[in-house]
């Protein structure tokens, strides 16, 4: 028996969104591990049973055959160590059989028979796994145009958001509420 991987082709059919990620608890309370949305590829390989007989042969593919109806699915973890619970399916689909027999000349010469299975693996290669810190403060600072006599006279405002009450900053998953601050920053003309 031989083993030999063909071709590598993406597939777009079972893109997820490109910017989806996927997130958990980091290494402390303070920050969150998270890897984006994996990238789909097919994997094209053949395997290929060789004998000197045709009986041999076809104990070895009837051996092989009743697994794929038409695919079998493989589960994996992907990430063992970060994520123990987290399986993934890959379908291994097999896609057809040829046969050859090279047999050509007297009974005394030597024969090879050759059945090539054809399959196809959908994997999904995944990028590396970061770790971030929670945002617990958000400051944004907003221009706008005053009403008046002058459109050049601009109002800018910040507006300050923190968890309230501050205790849950060391809750990674906290949903306590937030306290906003909205405050006038000045005059600019």
């Amino acid at each position: 028996m031989s083993f030999e991987i063909t071709s590598f082709n993406y597939d777009l059919t079972r893109q997820l969104g490109k910017i989806n990620k996927f997130q958990s608890q980091g290494t402390a309370k303070e920050n969150r591990r998270k890897y984006f949305t994996p990238v789909p590829y097919d994997i094209n390989f053949q395997l290929n049973v060789y004998a000197k007989a045709q009986d041999d042969a076809l104990q070895i593919v009837e051996q092989i055959l009743p697994f794929f109806n038409p695919q079998y699915a493989l589960t994996i973890k992907p990430f063992p160590d970060l994520y123990p619970n987290l399986k993934e399916d890959i379908p291994i689909i097999m896609q057809g059989m040829s046969f050859s027999d090279d047999f050509d000349g007297d009974l005394a010469s030597r024969r090879t028979i050759i059945y090539t299975l054809d399959f196809v693996m959908k994997v999904s290669f995944h990028g590396p796994i970061t770790t971030s810190d929670i945002i617990r403060k958000s400051i944004t600072d907003v221009s706008q145009i005053k009403v008046g006599l002058s459109d050049s006279d601009i109002q800018s405002t910040r507006i300050t958001v923190t968890p309230d009450p501050l205790s849950t900053i060391g809750l990674a998953d906290s949903d306590f509420g937030f306290t906003t601050l909205i405050e006038l920053i000045g005059d600019s003309a």
